[in-house]
């Protein structure tokens, strides 16, 4: 009787790994950019793509295709949420404003009304951290995105000639 109550109780336990790892992807995120137009001079933005290539199936997904004006084609994605944040900026101000595209809906929208500078996003148990230079500003340093306020909290708020090229390091 041991030896069956035993036997159901690891068929459980794998079914429940199971289960779990099937709700777990990994993936890695690929980003591309085209710019449009025949010279520097002619170019009229570039179109962004973000692509998701799962490691457990070996497959490549488009997730947000889009015309961008971006400095630097900064993302990060919410997979649990269903959302892309990314940096987008207006044709020929050199700025950018973080941006969110709802997977679901295909809806963009601008969350911040300055002038950024992104190098960096990362999305992590429900944050929004960015490298990302003060508005108006060169200088990227690390902060963490405020969804209620839409607004930055940096690490160092006092510091503004520190340069951060990277959060991954």
């Amino acid at each position: 009787m041991y030896r069956k109550k035993y036997k159901y109780f690891c068929l459980c336990i794998m079914i429940l790994i199971c289960a779990g790892c099937a709700h777990t992807k990994e993936a890695l995120i690929i980003t591309t950019g085209s710019y449009e137009g025949d010279s520097p001079e002619d170019r009229d933005g570039a179109t962004i793509s973000i692509y998701a290539y799962y490691l457990d199936t070996c497959t490549l997904e488009t997730l947000m295709s889009r015309k961008s004006y971006s400095t630097y084609p900064a993302n990060a994605v919410d997979f649990a949420g269903q959302k892309i944040y990314w940096a987008d900026g207006e044709k020929g101000d050199g700025y950018d404003n973080l941006s969110v595209y709802d997977m679901k809906t295909g809806e963009s929208k601008q969350l911040t009304h300055g002038k950024n500078r992104f190098d960096e996003l990362i999305y992590v148990n429900e944050k929004l951290y960015a490298n990302v230079a003060r508005q108006g500003a060169t200088v990227t340093q690390p902060a963490v995105y405020d969804f209620n306020t839409n607004t930055f909290s940096y690490l160092n708020a006092s510091d503004d000639d520190t340069w951060h090229h990277s959060m991954s390091y």
